[in-house]
């Protein structure tokens, strides 16, 4: 359940909060949408975000 239980943090965030970490256009921080497979169905993936930082 570990990539549920992260998606529903994010989920979490005030909607003004998720929109702004989405648009970042900063140097070292990427944002990415991606496909989280669920742990009980591999099949089945969820929508996901991946907030990248780099120093």
């Amino acid at each position: 359940m570990f990539h549920s239980y992260w998606l529903l943090k994010y989920e979490s965030l005030p909607s003004d909060d998720r929109k702004t970490l989405e648009k970042l256009d900063v140097d070292g921080v990427e944002v990415l949408d991606v496909k989280i497979k669920s742990p009980d169905n591999p099949v089945r993936l969820f929508d996901g975000v991946l907030l990248i930082f780099k120093k």
